[in-house]
C-alpha cells in the first residue's frame, strides 16, 4: 500500500486494517517494489534454502511462540519472498540478521 504521508489522500491508505497490509511504500518506491516482487528473490534456488529456512522458523518460534514448522512451505516461501522484497534483503540469512536487530521485525 502506498504511505499515507506520501498519499494524495492520506486518508484512504490510512483506513486500511494493519493485519490486511504487508508493505508500505512511498509512491516512488512502489514501482520498484512491484518488479522485486514479479522478479523477486528466488528462495527455492538459494543454496540450503531448507537450513536457513528450519533456523528461521526456529529463531520466530522462539522470539514469538508461533511454531509454523509444520505450515505449507510453498506458503511460507510466498511470504517471506514478500517480506524480503519489502525490506531489500536478497537472502534468508540477511533475514535473520535483520530481525535480530529488528524486533518490530518479528510481527511482520
Amino acid at each position: 500500500m502506498q504511505s499515507p504521508r506520501t498519499a494524495a489522500f492520506p486518508a484512504m491508505p490510512a483506513s486500511l486494517a494493519p493485519t490486511t497490509v504487508d508493505i508500505v511504500a512511498d509512491l516512488e518506491r512502489i514501482v520498484p517494489l512491484l518488479a522485486d516482487l514479479l522478479s523477486g528473490v528466488s528462495l527455492s534456488s538459494q543454496p540450503d534454502q531448507a537450513d536457513s529456512l528450519n533456523a528461521l522458523l526456529e529463531q520466530v518460534r522462539a522470539r514469538r511462540e508461533n511454531d509454523f514448522t509444520n505450515y505449507n512451505r510453498p506458503t511460507i516461501l510466498r511470504r517471506l519472498q514478500r517480506r524480503l522484497a519489502a525490506t531489500r534483503m536478497p537472502t534468508l540469512t540477511d533475514c535473520m540478521r535483520h530481525l535480530a536487530g529488528n524486533a518490530d521485525e518479528y510481527q511482520r
